[in-house]
């Protein structure tokens, strides 16, 4: 007698356009109760419906299909060049997408969804792939959106524009500081999860097809949900379009690229690597509701563990107002002309970066100096986090925050235009990042170090609480630790020198303790001074670099 998955499988040989494979999987006997449990994905008051989500994704499929086949011209513009084909997991080799999770018989696919797209985000915002040598773990917790930030239980779903929400607001905490388990549990986040949160800037729905390809291939994955039916528990591989069975519920993942010549979404789910291909699964264009819309990620305020990458947003009207773009700084080339997406729309401007970085915008598209033009310079000061200009005008000095980080030059002003900009960034500058428990625990504080203050003696933000550390520089560089607030060499002191290795992007020294040298990474970058160690405490530093 044939297998269900037998059975499916012969529809599905019958069935017009469909190309998957149906086998029996770890979930193919489960009662509907039981698949019901593995889902959890509902649509908020603020958000369509998943049936209506699935009959616009359907009604916009044929025009998508057709522009994409009949005017290849047209279609490249409005997903502004995207390729083909995009996977996250694979670019030039670069693997940008942390292992599939297992959400168990939980309905917490939501938070698993967002967890996996602020990881995801996270990493091609820094260009910190998987695979890379300088690489480091990035595991957020599910049970914190799930069970603290909800407020949920296993058979209780949730909305993803909240999820979201919460991540905008307070930021998700590492998954050493609350665990996840596929069962009820109680809120039980650490006691320091706010000074390790990873804190996204904004989200934003995208309600174009064409749109997402472009995000998709520029900026990063997209959470999005989709209809399941039945015969989605026996997906193997292939592009699943829906065959047979009745609808079990709503479903969030990650939507991680697309490919136009199986015409699918790529997508990582939430079910474990004995799901689908390894836990991912192809989802053709239209099907289900995948594609109705998408949500993205746009931006970050903290990334637990890592710096963030300094931007540049500006809108096309003053004072905040109009089409809004955003830039990463570093994807730019130093010193050099860079002209705007929309040539004379820049009107009013946020640099969020950190000292040594400096901006030049120019009302002539050629950058050139001998016309009006002014200069935007991020300050030397630990509590700025922006560098607002919400008015470009005749003499475009209008509420700059803060106070003297713009300068105008030559003739009357940019007159509301900026056509080009150029960015600049001092290469002599080191980052400290410091805990005050043993092993990246405890608070955490950052420390640009200047090459100005080389060889003072710096005090401490919260003096002898220094157990842990992270330096981020380049060759050249060394780091002296006092155990007295006076840089005081007669008693014990330790010395971090960066390596002269091009590939080593930091040194760390994850405990202070009686000997000072406990895992040293790489090894050989600390020399301890005098008597008996720095006994789990520093109270001042200086620095020296070339």
């Amino acid at each position: 007698m044939p297998t269900k998955a037998q059975i499916l499988q012969k529809r599905i040989r019958l069935a017009k356009n469909i190309g998957w494979v149906a086998k029996k999987t770890p979930f193919t006997d489960f009662t509907k109760d039981k698949k019901i449990a593995m889902l959890g994905c509902i649509a908020s008051p603020k958000e369509t419906s998943f049936k209506e989500r699935a009959v616009k994704a359907k009604s916009a499929l044929a025009a998508h299909l057709k522009l994409m086949s009949d005017n290849p011209a047209v279609y490249k513009q409005k997903t502004s060049g995207a390729p083909q084909t995009f996977d996250w997991r694979n670019v030039h080799g670069r693997n940008f997408i942390d292992p599939i999770r297992d959400q168990g018989q939980c309905g917490s696919c939501v938070s698993h969804a967002t967890a996996a797209g602020l990881e995801a985000n996270a990493r091609i915002h820094n260009d910190l792939a998987v695979n890379d040598t300088t690489s480091i773990p990035l595991d957020l917790s599910e049970a914190y959106l799930h069970f603290c930030a909800a407020g949920r239980k296993c058979d209780q779903g949730w909305y993803v524009d909240n999820a979201l929400d919460v991540a905008k607001k307070n930021g998700v905490p590492s998954e050493e500081c609350y665990s996840y388990q596929a069962k009820d549990q109680s809120c039980s986040v650490c006691n320091n999860w706010r000074d390790q949160v990873t804190q996204i800037f904004k989200y934003q729905s995208i309600n174009s097809v064409y749109l997402m390809k472009a995000w998709l291939s520029e900026r990063g994955p997209l959470v999005t949900r989709f209809d399941v039916y039945d015969d989605f528990f026996d997906y193997s591989s292939g592009v699943y379009r829906y065959v047979d069975g009745d609808r079990a519920g709503g479903h969030a993942v990650l939507c991680i690229g697309y490919c136009d010549t199986r015409k699918a979404w790529l997508c990582k789910n939430s079910w474990g690597t004995g799901f689908g291909e390894s836990g991912y699964f192809w989802i053709g264009y239209g099907e289900c509701g995948i594609d109705e819309s998408m949500y993205a990620i746009d931006g970050f305020k903290k990334i637990s563990g890592l710096p963030v990458r300094p931007f540049l947003e500006w809108w096309e009207e003053k004072d905040y107002k109009g089409a809004r773009h955003v830039k990463y700084l570093s994807n730019f080339a130093l010193d050099v002309c860079h002209r705007l997406v929309h040539n004379d729309r820049m009107k009013s401007l946020k640099f969020h970066a950190s000292p040594g970085w400096r901006l030049k915008i120019f009302d002539d598209s050629g950058c050139k100096t001998s016309d009006d033009w002014a200069e935007v310079t991020f300050p030397n000061d630990q509590n700025v986090k922006v560098v607002c200009v919400p008015k470009i005008g005749k003499l475009g000095v209008t509420q700059v925050t803060p106070a003297g980080c713009y300068k105008l030059h030559r003739k009357n002003g940019l007159l509301g235009k900026v056509s080009a900009i150029r960015i600049y960034k001092d290469e002599k500058r080191g980052t400290l990042v410091w805990w005050e428990g043993k092993n990246y625990t405890g608070r955490k504080h950052t420390r640009y170090l200047n090459p100005s203050e080389h060889g003072k003696c710096l005090v401490l933000v919260n003096q002898d609480k220094m157990k842990s550390l992270k330096l981020y520089a380049f060759p050249g560089w060394k780091l002296e630790l006092y155990d007295k607030s006076s840089c005081d060499r007669g008693d014990d002191w330790g010395e971090v020198m960066f390596p002269n290795n091009s590939s080593v992007s930091v040194v760390e020294l994850p405990k202070i303790g009686k000997n000072g040298e406990s895992q040293v990474k790489p090894a050989g970058c600390y020399k301890l001074h005098k008597k008996q160690g720095l006994p789990g405490q520093v109270s001042s530093i200086k620095h020296f670099g070339p």
